[in-house]
């Protein structure tokens, strides 16, 4: 079972077993400006481990529940888009 901080913040990022998530996480915030970059992926890695704790209650092993949130995030480029319409980007900060 994944890890979760309670009541963090700011969960740190998934360990490198998790690189599937690290690059959906990279893909999706990609442009943002820091601060909703690091808001969002603080969500995405603690929304992971939640999904993975419940599908590993389930009777999934590790793997199958963490292929199974990344599943559940959808596609990374669509969540951008999403993302960058309701969160500024890097060049409109500067």
């Amino acid at each position: 079972m994944p890890d979760c901080p309670e009541n963090s913040p700011v969960p740190p990022p998934l360990p490198a077993d998790y690189l599937q998530v690290n690059q959906w996480v990279e893909a999706a915030t990609r442009g943002l400006c820091d601060e909703a970059r690091d808001r969002i992926a603080a969500d995405i890695r603690r929304h992971v481990c939640e999904a993975m704790t419940e599908y590993e209650t389930q009777g999934q092993s590790p793997e199958e529940a963490l292929n199974a949130a990344i599943q559940q995030l959808g596609d990374a480029k669509n969540a951008r888009r999403g993302f960058k319409r309701t969160n500024l980007s890097r060049f409109e900060v500067s």
